[in-house]
């Protein structure tokens, strides 16, 4: 298949594990970067479907998917940009991306969403004007544990400034939101299960990160969770963050085993 390894989640979190080495005690090994195989087959996918306007959503400092013909982003720090690319600067929280509805034959994302404020509404543009995409965002489980992040030390978890946890569903296909309280630095998880995902972290880079996919066959859902509105913080949000790893790690295999043949 690929040089992705994937774990079978239901044979993984009932095995054992010598939980006496390093890697199921600390992050050892940091993935933050793109998984060249992934955006490799995403470029095979777009050639393999003659997608002709390809649409980057916050591409503009960091490495832009390169079949792009269009980047939309409020900064343009990256120098490096292909002087054929079509650059929109627009502020993606309140600015609606300047196309008309399914304009662009696929929508390309990667660690924007969880950065911004009006998640909801960047979605809603995203998936108005193509009817093809690709989100990808840091991953629940790695937003869960702590010594993530190159400023962060052990009291914090994940990213520091990220603002949301992100996680996708298959049944649905529906991409979940929820805000990324305080209150994650307090939470804390069964020991074994806590050292299962430590060994993730460190040995399996995929899970890294989250993945949507968005088409005609697949219907763009979104949930964003808030307080006192479809959840309660106290009560529910240890059990939403629990479930986002679970459903994460799910549509991960998924999205491997499916759409990156």
């Amino acid at each position: 298949m690929s040089n992705i390894y994937i774990i079978d989640i239901d044979k993984y979190f009932n095995g054992n594990h010598d939980y006496e080495k390093e890697e199921y005690n600390r992050i050892i090994n940091k993935h933050w970067y793109k998984i060249p195989y992934v955006i490799n087959k995403l470029g095979d996918y777009c050639k393999k479907n003659n997608y002709k306007n390809i649409i980057d959503i916050g591409g503009g400092s960091q490495t832009y998917f390169s079949p792009s013909t269009h980047i939309v982003d409020i900064c343009i720090k990256n120098k490096n940009i292909d002087t054929n690319i079509n650059i929109i600067k627009a502020d993606i929280d309140f600015d609606k991306i300047p196309f008309q509805d399914k304009y662009f034959d696929f929508c390309y994302s990667r660690h924007t969403l969880e950065d911004t404020h009006n998640c909801t509404f960047i979605f809603n543009e995203m998936t108005r004007i193509s009817g093809c995409g690709f989100i990808e965002t840091p991953s629940p489980l790695i937003e869960a544990l702590k010594g993530v992040d190159y400023e962060s030390d052990v009291k914090y978890s994940g990213y520091l400034h990220h603002r949301y946890i992100i996680w996708s569903e298959i049944e649905n296909n529906t991409i979940h939101i929820l805000p990324k309280f305080p209150l994650i630095d307090l939470l804390k998880f069964d020991d074994n299960f806590l050292k299962k995902l430590i060994n993730i972290a460190n040995n399996f880079p995929i899970y890294w990160n989250n993945y949507y996919v968005w088409d005609t066959n697949n219907k763009p859902n979104i949930i964003l969770y808030r307080h006192g509105i479809n959840f309660d913080i106290n009560n529910d949000y240890g059990r939403l963050l629990y479930r986002a790893i679970i459903e994460s790690i799910k549509y991960t295999n998924h999205f491997v085993n499916n759409l990156l043949k």
